[in-house]
């Protein structure tokens, strides 16, 4: 039998010397195998999901903060700017002059081979 501490929040999983846990000051307990096996195994889960709380916290935040920059940003732009930007992503993204580049580029590599060989 060895003594663990009794407290599941807690993140000790090593056996305690002495009555008391030096992490979080709950009674150590006298446990056997299956007993610590089973407790060792529910601080993981907690400690699991405390974890993955902190990141869901996180993450959301750091949304927040990018959604709030953004919103900063094309709100202190104007129109002009909102319209350039309009006029631009439509050309680019334009399949007709995709096409017409591509047919450009392959007609200039073309006469470039020939023209060599």
């Amino acid at each position: 039998m060895t003594s663990m501490c009794s407290n599941p929040n807690c993140s000790n999983v090593k056996r305690v010397e002495g009555e008391v846990c030096p992490e979080c000051g709950s009674p150590a307990k006298d446990m056997g195998f299956r007993e610590g096996t089973s407790m060792i195994k529910l601080k993981k889960e907690t400690m699991n999901h405390r974890q993955d709380e902190a990141r869901e916290i996180t993450v959301s935040e750091v949304d927040n903060n990018i959604d709030d920059k953004v919103d900063c940003e094309i709100n202190s732009g104007g129109e002009k700017t909102k319209k350039e930007m309009v006029n631009t992503s439509a050309g680019i993204n334009s399949p007709i002059l995709k096409i017409m580049v591509f047919i450009a580029v392959v007609i200039v590599f073309y006469i470039l081979f020939t023209s060599l060989f």
